[in-house]
């Protein structure tokens, strides 16, 4: 039998429990939980069996009860929620929802009186990771497939006029940590030839300072040679491989 979810609030002064009333099929998912800023609210994606129709639902902590559905999203293959809501800085009204809507995993706002407020990342790419927000500057960080599928790269859109910005310069797979405030960004990458760069970037000039270099420990070793190949899928999707020639490869041998 599969799995019946339910949804449940407890008071830890009270040694009460609330369970949300959550309508629809008792085999339906329950996913990307969030509470509000203020703890007023929770929210939830309500997807059926067919995982093909999401509800974003708004329920009263206190009483258990359904407010109002803010949005849904709907899919003629499925909807695939992995992210809960994203507020924004010092809001309880405001919040990104990443989804797949348009093919590609993006970036959305949406306000829980207006509902959609705009998309803030398009294009053919994937945002792989939220990194965290500048208040001040109206900043979001991320990182993003934008450049190419092979390399992860950090980057930043401003929520107001949707100024879009890459923030490092060196090939490879980058990963970020934000500081509280956004005022700068620890940047750590590998590619082919460097095993781990760490710098700290200041995010007011994108002035970089390196803070380790690791030293190649296999730069003794004989080391096989490694080609980038590209094949194609019979819908033309670009599939990406690598090819690994042993050291003592003779291309004349079979």
């Amino acid at each position: 039998k599969s799995h019946e979810v339910t949804l449940g609030v407890y008071n830890v002064r009270t040694n009460s429990k609330k369970f949300l009333t959550i309508e629809g099929d008792k085999e339906q998912y329950l996913t990307a939980v969030t509470w509000s800023p203020d703890s007023k609210y929770i929210f939830v994606g309500v997807l059926n069996r067919a995982q093909n129709h999401l509800k974003m639902n708004q329920y009263d902590a206190s009483t258990g009860s359904l407010v109002k559905t803010l949005f849904e999203e709907k899919s003629d293959k499925y909807v695939e929620p992995q992210h809960s809501l994203l507020f924004f800085p010092n809001s309880n009204t405001d919040f990104i929802w990443q989804s797949q809507r348009t093919g590609y995993n993006h970036l959305f706002h949406y306000n829980l009186e207006k509902g959609l407020v705009g998309q803030l990342t398009k294009g053919d790419w994937l945002v792989t990771d939220v990194l965290g927000f500048n208040e001040k500057k109206k900043e979001i960080y991320f990182a993003s497939t934008k450049e190419t599928p092979l390399e992860r790269h950090l980057y930043r859109v401003n929520w107001s006029n949707l100024k879009m910005e890459r923030l490092d310069d060196a090939s490879g797979m980058h990963s970020g940590i934000l500081s509280k405030d956004g005022n700068w960004l620890y940047d750590v990458y590998s590619n082919a030839s460097t095993p781990r760069v760490a710098n700290i970037i200041n995010t007011a000039n994108l002035k970089s300072q390196n803070l380790l270099t690791s030293e190649n420990t296999l730069k003794n070793y004989q080391r096989p040679e490694i080609k980038t190949v590209e094949l194609k899928a019979d819908d033309g999707t670009v599939l990406y491989g690598k090819l690994i020639l042993p050291t003592d490869f003779n291309p004349n041998k079979k």
